[in-house]
């Protein structure tokens, strides 16, 4: 694929990621957000380690080659290797498990409020039921088993979800946490920034940025005991770091810079384009 144009969206289609993305029955879809990017970006600070390591013990630099492509192609071994040992190709199936059922997204009382929980074995599945207060499940022979509740998945869901649709989304978490069965609810934009457990662990953070003012933003994602980390400063402007970069970095002059700017080569300002 060297030399075509592409962005997060063409590296899921192309890992085959979006190939396992959706639900049984409908067409491919795309991740909720650009996944390549960040992946990438994980693997390149990655074997941007293992380099170093090599040159301290060697004294020798290297070449590194960091795929976007691939390193989303990586995340697909599962996939690959069922098809290699069964000779089936894995289909869609949504927020369902192949090994285990019910595993869904429910709706809860509220707009657009949701739960997920996943019976992973049968003691979670007759926990389940009795949270449920639906003994009737447990004797029902068309869920007796894990393989049998995947094949009667859609009733299954149905019946969950009639229950959970009374149900405040993190009651109903905590009923099941509690009985033993993992659940979860499903948190939108506001619900993360609220979230008592993301307060406590101060998981987002406030940054003052010169041009939106202060936002808050997710801190950095782990704790180190001997050097805790902080944000320091918020993300750059467009151009902010010119002069550093193309004086100090790159040695050109002072009136070369000019001349880069007054033509539109570099800047602080968009071209073509407005801020949204």
């Amino acid at each position: 694929w060297k030399g075509y144009l592409g962005y997060g969206i063409g590296q899921e289609q192309l890992s085959g990621m979006a190939h396992m993305t959706g639900y049984r029955g409908d067409g491919p879809m795309k991740s909720g957000i650009n996944h390549g990017d960040p992946i990438t970006g994980s693997h390149a600070a990655g074997v941007l380690m293992a380099a170093l390591r090599y040159r301290r013990r060697t004294g020798k630099g290297m070449f590194i080659d960091v795929s976007q492509q691939e390193s989303s192609v990586a995340l697909m071994g599962p996939e690959v290797l069922a098809y290699q040992m069964t000779g089936q190709e894995p289909e869609r199936r949504g927020n369902r498990s192949g090994w285990y059922a019910p595993a869904n997204s429910y709706p809860c009382a509220g707009e657009d409020r949701w739960v997920t929980i996943a019976a992973t074995n049968e003691e979670q599945w007759l926990s389940l039921t009795r949270v449920m207060d639906a003994a009737g499940l447990a004797g029902d022979p068309r869920f007796a088993t894990s393989e049998q509740r995947s094949e009667n998945h859609d009733e299954l869901d149905r019946i969950i979800s009639e229950w959970t649709i009374g149900q405040e989304a993190y009651a109903v978490t905590h009923l099941l946490q509690d009985a033993g069965v993992p659940a979860s609810p499903v948190l939108r934009g506001p619900d993360l920034l609220a979230d008592a457990h993301y307060k406590d662990r101060g998981t987002f953070v406030t940054v003052d940025h010169p041009q939106v003012g202060p936002k808050q933003y997710p801190g950095i994602p782990w704790k180190m005991s001997a050097t805790p980390g902080q944000v320091r400063w918020p993300s750059p402007t467009l151009g902010q770091h010119n002069r550093d970069v193309y004086g100090e970095l790159l040695g050109l002059t002072g009136p070369e810079i000019d001349q880069l700017e007054k033509t539109g080569v570099i800047g602080t300002k968009p071209t073509g384009s407005r801020i949204i």
